[in-house]
């Protein structure tokens, strides 16, 4: 648990760093592609970065009105789109890089040989056991890690190590007890699809709100196949939004869902308060800080 902790302060702090540069991770992912590419196109740079193309466009949406991705239109083809990466986006990358560098070297206290060997031993054992499972009857577009998955070195006293984040791609929330409680925790939809993260909402009533339903990207009902707490219910909404079970956040206050989600392979959070129900998500889908 003290690994635990330290992992999720210590990517609250680097959220905190990118965010003071006016990006997320996800888009500074994006910015990191588009400079060692002259000219990419809207599906290559999602490859690229780990999303769906049609996850990436808000992302982008979101660096063009910062003016920090410039979009161009081929002549011969006008669907087709390509993206550069701006004069202005190259200077916030290399401060917000610079500024993480400077930051980590601070954050991270000097590790001795054995601290060292035992860390790495850590992360080996880790990615052994969670490979299979993860990669397992997973189409290869699938298999590409989300933005903030890739590897990001940070110096632990003289070395370094590649430093993984969550593999959390999308969110699925339930209506009664957790949309129901209003802001803050109601506004992690909008925050989500803001930053590029499909959401779903899966909820075993007829019929929601549809102010409610907007915030969503779908929406999975107990009239559109299994109902919670079955984890086939959980695995539904996965495909709804077209990520692995795996890489979902579900928020749910009822214990048998949990239990129903985490069987399916899911990520749980189960909200008991706004707080930290709000932190948690913030944490493991790399949302800016509110």
């Amino acid at each position: 648990m003290l690994l635990v902790r330290a992992g999720r302060a210590l990517e609250r702090r680097r959220r905190e760093v990118v965010a003071a540069h006016g990006l997320t991770t996800t888009g500074l992912a994006v910015l990191e592609a588009l400079a060692g590419a002259d000219r990419t196109s809207h599906r290559d740079l999602a490859a690229a970065v780990g999303v769906a193309p049609a996850t990436l466009t808000p992302v982008l949406d979101a660096l063009d009105d910062q003016d920090l991705v410039r979009r161009h239109r081929a002549v011969d083809d006008r669907r087709t789109v390509g993206i550069t990466l701006g004069p202005r986006g190259r200077d916030v990358l290399g401060a917000a890089t610079a500024d993480l560098a400077g930051r980590s070297r601070a954050w991270l206290p000097v590790a001795g040989d054995e601290i060292r060997g035992y860390l790495n031993e850590l992360l080996a054992r880790a990615e052994a056991d969670d490979t299979p499972r993860a990669r397992k009857d997973t189409p290869p577009q699938a298999r590409r890690p989300h933005a903030y998955e890739r590897a990001r070195t940070h110096a632990v006293g003289d070395g370094a190590r590649p430093m993984t984040a969550p593999a959390a791609a999308a969110l699925v929330m339930d209506y009664g007890g957790v949309m129901t409680d209003g802001p803050p925790v109601a506004t992690l939809p909008e925050r989500a699809r803001r930053a590029g993260v499909p959401t779903a909402l899966l909820t075993d009533a007829r019929a929601v709100p549809a102010e409610v339903a907007a915030l969503f990207d779908v929406v999975v009902t107990g009239d559109d196949g299994p109902r919670k707490p079955d984890p086939a219910a959980f695995r539904a909404a996965a495909r709804a939004v077209g990520v692995p079970v795996e890489r979902c956040v579900v928020v749910d206050d009822d214990r048998a869902n949990l239990r129903g989600a985490r069987e399916a392979g899911a990520i749980v959070v189960g909200h008991v308060d706004a707080a930290t129900t709000v932190f948690e998500v913030e944490v493991l889908l790399d949302l800016h800080l509110e």
